[in-house]
């Protein structure tokens, strides 16, 4: 008996540690997401300095360049 009691113990470390490793890969993957979303952002800020932000809006989807206008004049 004793015999099954270490085989259901060692598969439940293995399940154990089969979801805690799916829990850090996808607080890994979370990480990555919110450094290339800042990346992104990073980049969108010199393009907006160096090209004007009247180009860069032209050249923006009609949904974003709403977005940015109704944020912009509601907060500053």
């Amino acid at each position: 008996m004793t015999y099954y009691g270490f085989v259901i113990q060692t598969k439940e470390k293995q399940m154990s540690s089969l979801h805690n490793d799916y829990l850090d890969q996808q607080e890994d993957n979370k990480q990555e997401e919110e450094h290339q979303k800042f990346v992104i952002i990073q980049e969108f800020s010199r393009l907006v300095l160096s090209e004007g932000p009247a180009s860069v809006l032209g050249q923006m989807d009609d949904e974003a360049r709403d977005e940015l206008k109704f944020i912009l004049k509601r907060e500053w």
